[in-house]
């Protein structure tokens, strides 16, 4: 229940009054058998003495009821608080992640940690680096988990190398590592990704560690994302004044306390060992406090008002009986138009035991609205799916060529940036394959069989895809197009190899195929060196196609590299 239902509650007991007012009234006339024309004042009378003591406990049912009701909003607005927070930390741990990956999957990096590119870290971690990646410590650690070398923005670098970071103790080097540790004299994330090679096939050799604290800058970036203010403790605490209360039922593991006007939120901080490092604590405006009082006393002045002036102005009420449920219907309307519709019905007519024109009017806007929001309910959902049917082949559930050619053009640009940077050449490279003899697998074995294929390959090749820019799409009936953004040919021969490999390990009977007893795929390969335009993936596509073709000609169930 919210404060549309004390609202209602408000209203369900006046219903009540009316309903009483209809038996006094009939209940007068069955007695006297005949029409007075002071009818009006019987019924004031009447009407009064039920108002006074209806008023008084109204007012008292509908406080109680407002102040439990107001509480439980207060606390779900904690608990949307709490995961707002959340989500905010979790962004940041998938960033600093994905920084580290994206370093950790250079070449450059791994030819650092063996002494062949000593200038890499100059190159690359300059102080408009790190101002613009907002970074308070970079680190790059060999499998003991000993800093080979380390810079940090708000101390000393020296002592950072030979130094070990605790979190990489004992860490598998086939794990990425994102936790929470003292450090910079805050509370700090530690992201950690093993460094391997651009197609992360090569064994891990060291780590890229990348680390932020959670305070200053990162205070009012915070506050921007969830609206709550941030402060940072390195120490557990809890609540101070009182019980510390627990979060809901949700088991969210935090506690708050009310102080003033403000609501703290105490979330404990655990380092990689479960041990407690600190607290962090938010906070913000106790936004329905002011609300709760103005309510319960408009409320109850309302009531015992309406009480008093019944007398008064109910002599008027059989006057007005179409005057007033149209205004609540234009009301209600107006209010409808405002907020855009999810409203509760207006409950007026057969649901309140009115069947008079208002009521059936009241009954008609409500199934008017009604169907207004089941259409744009439909309306909203069949917008979401033509909006996934756009990007995703409905099949196999793979990217189509609008969404490759999105992701060509965004890793383009990526690549650009890297080139810049590092004054490195990045190519990438297609491939692009086709069942064999996929007409006659669906000739022998029923288009069903075909489409259950078709699935299967699309699941081997998103399989043998690791790599955040690596997209598989379905470029025509049983073709399938692969870009592997940063990989040369030598890569790319790799990763289509472990394809067809994987294709031929499903088993999938073909009796009608010349190149095997199972279902094969032949593989077309091509790089593009050239990457200022999409064009220049465009075209290494049509020499892919020419290696296939070359493919399909000479055995079939194979991998072909264009050549010129």
């Amino acid at each position: 229940m919210n404060r549309s239902n004390v609202v209602a509650l408000v209203s369900l007991l006046r219903l009540t009054l009316a309903s009483m007012a209809h038996k006094v009234y009939s209940a007068t006339m069955a007695s006297k058998k005949i029409r007075n024309k002071r009818i009006d004042i019987r019924i004031a009378h009447a009407l009064a003495a039920v108002l006074v003591a209806l008023g008084f406990f109204q007012a008292a049912v509908s406080s109680l009821a407002a102040f439990h009701e107001y509480k439980d909003i207060e606390l779900r607005l904690s608990e949307d608080d709490f995961m707002r927070a959340r989500a905010a930390l979790a962004n940041e741990e998938h960033e600093l992640l994905s920084v580290a990956r994206e370093f950790a999957a250079w070449d450059d990096a791994r030819l650092f940690v063996q002494g062949g590119y000593p200038d890499f870290i100059h190159e690359v971690f300059t102080d408009r680096w790190f101002e613009e990646a907002r970074m308070d410590l970079v680190a790059i650690a060999g499998l003991d988990a000993r800093v080979i070398w380390g810079s940090a923005t708000r101390a000393s670098n020296a002592g950072i190398a030979g130094a070990y970071i605790e979190p990489l103790v004992d860490l598998s080097p086939d794990s990425p590592l994102v936790a929470y540790d003292r450090g910079l004299g805050s509370i700090i994330v530690v992201a950690a990704y093993p460094i391997t090679s651009t197609d992360f096939s090569a064994p891990a050799i060291g780590w890229v560690v990348m680390a932020r604290a959670l305070d200053g800058a990162y205070v009012e970036r915070f506050y921007s994302r969830t609206g709550l203010n941030l402060s940072l403790s390195l120490e557990p605490r809890e609540p101070e004044k009182g019980e510390p209360k627990s979060l809901g039922d949700k088991g969210l593991g935090i506690s708050y306390s009310d102080e003033g006007k403000r609501r703290f939120l105490f979330l404990p901080v655990q380092n990689r060992a479960g041990e407690g490092i600190g607290t962090l604590l938010l906070s913000r405006e106790r936004r329905l406090d002011p609300l709760l009082s103005a309510s319960v006393v408009r409320l109850s002045a309302l009531s015992v008002l309406s009480a008093l002036i019944a007398v008064l102005i109910l002599h008027r009420v059989i006057g007005r009986l179409a005057a007033r449920p149209l205004e609540k219907i234009s009301a209600y309307l107006e209010d409808y138009e405002r907020d855009e519709g999810a409203r509760a019905p207006l409950a007026m007519g057969k649901s309140s035991l009115r069947h008079d024109e208002i009521g059936r009017l009241a009954d008609h806007i409500d199934a008017l609205l009604s169907m207004q929001e089941r259409r744009r309910t439909e309306l909203q959902g069949a917008n979401a799916e033509l909006e996934r049917l756009a990007s995703i082949d409905p099949l196999t559930g793979l990217a189509n060529r609008r969404r490759f050619n999105d992701h060509v053009r965004n890793e383009l640009r990526r690549l650009a940036r890297m080139q810049r940077r590092s004054e490195q050449i990045y190519a990438t490279s297609v491939l692009l394959g086709d069942i064999d003899y996929f007409k006659a697998f669906n000739d022998r074995y029923g288009h069903q069989a075909g489409d259950a294929s078709l699935r299967a390959v699309a699941e081997v090749i998103t399989g043998e895809l690791h790599r955040p820019g690596d997209l598989a799409c379905r470029y025509g009936g049983e073709e399938f197009l692969v870009v592997l953004p940063g990989t040369d040919a030598e890569g790319a021969l790799v990763v289509a190899e472990r394809i067809r490999l994987g294709i031929m390990s499903l088993a999938i009977p073909h009796e009608d195929s010349a190149a095997a007893s199972v279902l094969t795929l032949s593989i077309g390969v091509a790089e593009a060196r050239e990457l200022d335009h999409d064009t220049d993936v465009l075209e290494a596509v049509g020499r892919a196609d020419k290696a296939l073709y070359r493919a399909k000609n000479e055995a079939r169930n194979c991998v072909r590299l264009w050549s010129a």
